[in-house]
């Protein structure tokens, strides 16, 4: 053998073995890495198991504390009617509701202080209906400060929505009715000073209006960053 071949083939050893050692390192790196991924996924799926355990415990202690009924009850039928929910409060009246939902607003009016909380609701399964229903709950003096120091839902410069507290609420209510959109067309008066028709069409609305008196409101754990 001469001698350039052996010092070729011995060059060609050595950095067999020194790739060989360079790739066992990063599979060591890659090994480590994946164990990593792994430890953050994990504590995120315990954090999130204990928020739905908590919000759970959460949710049954105000149901048993007022008797309090789950809105909407989880054996009704899709919503397409006001009648639908009109029904479930003659159905369990005198009952107090439980829902679920963020906070628009406080304000005073006339009434005395007035919270409003939009509530959404909609098929799980196949998506086939949804509503919103905003409350409007006169609020006690003992849950006013509560709420005060509660977010509200907002929209940043971005037009992204910042998901704020989310809230359990006890209430009563007394009533519920369809939220009705109008749209008006025409012109009052033309060139010559002759009055035109106004036309006035109303809009189909999935949102609806509840009114009655807040008991209580606990924020619903909030989901794990």
């Amino acid at each position: 053998m001469n001698r350039s071949l052996f010092y070729s083939l011995s060059l060609l050893f050595l950095l067999c073995f020194l790739g060989c050692g360079t790739s066992s390192t990063e599979d060591k790196s890659k090994t480590k890495g994946g164990k990593k991924t792994h430890s953050i996924i994990d504590s995120s799926k315990t954090k999130e198991s204990q928020r739905i355990a908590d919000s759970i415990k959460i949710r049954g202690q105000l149901q048993d504390k007022y008797n309090a009924i789950r809105f909407l009850p989880k054996d009704n039928k899709p919503v397409f009617w006001t009648y639908q929910l009109q029904k479930i409060l003659l159905e369990n009246k005198g009952k107090v509701f439980l829902f679920e939902g963020q906070l628009q607003d406080v304000e005073m009016n006339q009434q005395g202080v007035l919270a409003t909380i939009e509530c959404y609701f909609h098929d799980t399964a196949n998506f086939t209906w949804a509503i919103t229903i905003r409350l409007e709950l006169l609020v006690s003096e003992d849950n006013i400060d509560k709420l005060s120091s509660l977010k509200r839902i907002e929209f940043t410069p971005q037009a992204e929505l910042i998901f704020n507290d989310r809230l359990f609420i006890v209430a009563k209510i007394d009533n519920i009715k369809r939220i009705n959109y109008y749209e008006i067309s025409g012109s009052v008066k033309d060139g010559h000073n002759e009055e035109s028709e106004i036309e006035i069409s109303a809009l189909e609305s999935d949102k609806y209006v509840a009114t009655g008196k807040l008991i209580e409101a606990l924020p619903i754990p909030a989901e794990a960053q």
